[in-house]
């Protein structure tokens, strides 16, 4: 599925992304083939319990059928 940025948890409303893998994990030997299976997995898998964006977080946690309904819907 394609979120939109204010559907996703992990993607704020200046696009920037909670990935750790790009931020506190970060090694150089990480190639772009791996950001992107994590992005794949970080957007089909979405987290509310450590979000960049609160109230697609509290969507998700608090209604999840809605939440699922809007994503799907796009």
């Amino acid at each position: 599925a394609l979120y939109r940025v204010d559907l996703s948890p992990e993607i704020d409303e200046e696009g920037r992304v909670c990935l750790n893998l790009i931020r506190e994990d970060w090694v150089p030997s990480i190639d772009l083939s791996q950001v992107a299976c994590s992005l794949q997995f970080l957007l089909s898998e979405p987290n509310p319990d450590d979000p960049l964006n609160e109230e697609a977080a509290t969507l998700l946690k608090e209604d999840p059928e809605t939440f699922r309904r809007r994503v799907d819907a796009l």
